[in-house]
């Protein structure tokens, strides 16, 4: 076809072992949403990764870059410690809210 560049068979078979190589290497995969202005020192580090995370799609790390580069049908975990909202909001809103940002990202890819 004039003006079509068609992959080369070898570099197509190349891209499917890697593929099935990462696929093996890979079980699942987490989602982390955090701001892209946090504090650099490793206590407020470690503080937001372990007690207030953002949820899916709602920080400034590019999640859909990250989950496109991952093979198709890995199961991905959810894990969003939200200690100073779980004080105005019950566990039943927090998930749902949750599930309606995981899904507007996962709807994104």
């Amino acid at each position: 076809m004039a003006g079509s560049v068609r992959p080369r068979p070898q570099l197509r078979r190349q891209e499917a072992r890697h593929e099935s190589a990462v696929a093996l290497l890979l079980h699942g995969a987490g989602t982390v949403a955090a701001s892209r202005d946090h504090a650099a020192d490793r206590d407020s580090l470690l503080h937001t990764a372990v007690k207030e995370r953002l949820f899916p799609g709602e920080g400034g790390i590019d999640l859909i870059g990250l989950l496109r580069a991952l093979p198709p049908g890995l199961p991905l975990a959810l894990e969003i410690p939200t200690a100073t909202l779980a004080r105005t909001m019950d566990a039943p809103a927090r998930v749902a809210r949750a599930a309606a940002a995981t899904r507007r990202l996962l709807a994104a890819l």
